[in-house]
């Protein structure tokens, strides 16, 4: 069973009245006033510090017109896996096959088989040096498929840190058109072979991953030099740094003050508050007595 709060009197199942049978405290009541304030001064930290995540959020997706073009960007190299770096056609004896460098044609590749046959054939004196330029190709575009990944989840949760996720963007930006580019590059490469293998890359599939890409790194570019301004209520990071100790159990909540931040203004209308509310009171006591 629980204890007296005040003189830690063991209370019984048979104390079934609100005041401590040794003490007479009013058990519900007892320090009431004590505990409201703690609860009010978590509420007021707690409350800063989701404004200050929706203060980051608004910043980071629509604080700017970069910012506003930044996360419109950031589909466009998904998008782009779609058009085709390359294309080879195999022609086999009772087999055809036209594989595109693309997220299409990669997908086509693992569900039709494809990739099975190419790792046999990378084996093989004829055809090797032609599977091998091909999976490398493929190697490749599954590279710029992780950027273009990477750049959308980085975008999305760019908010955590708005200055490293912007560094981040950068770099999937560019490593994306590296690995587009590389992945056009071998496709080139891979040898003809008459009527039966043919090979040839998609120079507008290039411009248009390399669009993409540096569409992303150059408004990411731009926003690292320029900077994220966030736009913060005052004394809310106050708030919410004096929550994060908290939480660290660096500090109680009775050591700090109530309110735990206020500005100037907010004094003035707290105290002209109080002011009015007394005087209600004593109003309503001087009706008593005269009612007396």
């Amino acid at each position: 069973m629980a204890n007296c709060p005040k003189c830690n009197y063991k209370l019984k199942l048979t104390d079934i009245k609100p005041n401590c049978p040794s003490c007479g405290t009013n058990l519900m009541f007892y320090g009431y006033e004590e505990r409201f304030y703690r609860e009010a001064k978590y509420a007021e930290m707690d409350l800063a510090a989701f404004r200050v995540w929706i203060a980051k959020v608004k910043a980071a997706f629509i604080g700017g017109k970069l910012q506003i073009a930044r996360l419109c960007a950031c589909f466009l190299p998904v998008a782009a896996l779609l058009m085709p770096l390359g294309k080879v056609i195999v022609t086999l004896p009772l087999f055809e096959e036209k594989i595109h460098i693309s997220a299409l044609g990669v997908y086509n590749l693992f569900t039709g088989g494809g990739l099975s046959l190419l790792l046999e054939l990378q084996n093989s004196e004829l055809l090797g040096d032609v599977a091998k330029g091909l999976i490398y190709s493929l190697i490749a575009f599954a590279a710029a498929a992780l950027c273009a990944v990477g750049i959308l989840l980085t975008q999305i949760l760019c908010f955590v840190n708005l200055k490293r996720s912007n560094i981040a963007l950068v770099v999937f930006g560019s490593l994306g058109i590296v690995f587009a580019a590389v992945s056009l590059l071998l496709a080139y490469r891979i040898p003809d072979m008459g009527s039966m293998i043919s090979s040839s890359g998609s120079a507008p599939g290039l411009l248009c991953h390399a669009a993409a890409f540096g569409l992303v790194l150059g408004l990411n570019a731009a926003l690292i030099k320029k900077g994220i301004e966030v736009q913060y209520k005052e004394g809310d990071l106050y708030r919410a740094q004096m929550l994060k100790r908290y939480k660290r159990k660096e500090i109680t909540l009775d050591d700090l003050p109530f309110p735990v931040f206020e500005t100037e203004e907010e004094r003035l209308e707290r105290e002209k508050k109080e002011k009015e509310t007394a005087e209600k009171l004593k109003l309503a006591q001087a009706g008593g007595v005269l009612n007396e």
